[in-house]
């Protein structure tokens, strides 16, 4: 694999110890950005890298424990991932979220056509293409190609067809095991492994019913039919498609009643929320006495409490300060009242 500059150089900068707390980290990174210009330039050779390495090794604190003499070379030469395709691969991506202002339905749907040229155009570049790559001349109708081979076969099968010509080749399907597309992720549902989820066993060994439902809507054509079908009252498409893929309540991840924020502004006042201070378990606590103070509030009022999610405090708490910061700088104070947040 090859690497512009910029990401080698980011490569090496994150094994260095304490990272950019570490006051040599500067002086490591011009080293080691000057030794791949002047491989370049000078005709260098690698040897070069190596010693700069080994002179910090010795110096004993700037690598890191998990840092050693080759772990950041990548000897498969098979993959075609440097700088610019990757780079590339994140222009199209953007590109998606520019041009076509969506949902997240359509927005997967997108995806899975954008990736879907992507791999026929890389597999139309190889030299030993299969028979039903060069069936597709380079479309990306996979199904349709395949579907007309599938029928074409079956009537030859069935002697309905004059033709003695061969098989039309026919799409493989391939299991790999994996799943594109939105996933649920332990990682962000218990944000970061700092909250604690209860799940609940099935003592019968059914299959999830959020299971089926998800790959009854990833099969089916008419996606927006069958959500639109089973969308709870006060919920987008969007917000819907979210929580049955990621197993996280779209509502948990924001503040929107007047309820929630004017308990969020009390709470924030009370405990002195600042951003920059603090720290993924100081805000998997704050959520929790959040939730607590939510729960009790709205037992109260009779209404049903949906648990709050670290990052939407998170996201609020930024909101409210870039607001804060922009009337102070306009020394705007005039209080107005608005019933959404």
């Amino acid at each position: 694999m090859k690497l512009d500059v910029w990401h080698f150089i980011m490569r090496y900068t994150a094994t260095v110890l304490n990272s950019s707390r570490n006051p040599r980290q500067k002086e490591v990174v011009a080293e080691i950005s000057a030794c791949i210009l002047k491989k370049h330039a000078q005709g260098g050779t690698p040897a070069e890298l190596s010693e700069t390495f080994e002179k910090w090794l010795i110096e004993g604190t700037v690598w890191s424990a998990g840092a050693c003499r080759g772990c950041l070379e990548r000897p498969r030469q098979d993959i075609c991932t440097d700088g610019s395709r990757i780079e590339g691969s994140h222009k199209g991506w953007n590109s998606l979220q520019r041009v076509h202002s969506s949902g997240i339905t359509m927005f997967t749907t997108l995806c899975h056509d954008f990736v879907l040229r992507q791999n026929i155009h890389v597999a139309s570049s190889h030299e030993n293409k299969s028979d039903f790559l060069l069936s597709t001349y380079g479309s990306h109708h996979v199904h349709l190609v395949d579907g007309i081979a599938q029928l074409f076969n079956s009537l030859q099968c069935e002697g309905k067809s004059a033709s003695s010509t061969h098989p039309l080749p026919e799409l493989m399907q391939l299991s790999s095991m994996e799943h594109f597309g939105l996933v649920e992720s332990t990682f962000a549902s218990t944000f970061c492994g700092l909250l604690d989820i209860k799940t609940e066993d099935s003592e019968s060994g059914d299959t999830d019913p959020c299971t089926n439902f998800l790959n009854e809507i990833t099969n089916d054509n008419h996606t927006e039919t069958i959500l639109q079908s089973a969308r709870p009252p006060g919920m987008t498409l969007s917000q819907h498609f979210f929580t049955i893929a990621t197993r996280i309540d779209a509502c948990a991840m924001h503040i929107s009643s007047d309820v929630e924020f004017h308990l969020f502004m009390d709470m924030r006042a009370e405990f002195v929320w600042i951003s920059f201070k603090m720290t993924p378990k100081q805000w998997a606590a704050a959520t929790e006495t959040y939730n607590n103070c939510l729960e009790e509030k709205n037992r109260a009022n009779g209404s049903e409490t949906v648990k709050k999610n670290p990052w939407a405090l998170l996201q609020k708490l930024g909101v409210i300060e870039v607001a804060v910061m922009n009337h102070l700088a306009k020394n705007d104070f005039k209080c107005e009242f608005t019933a959404a947040h």
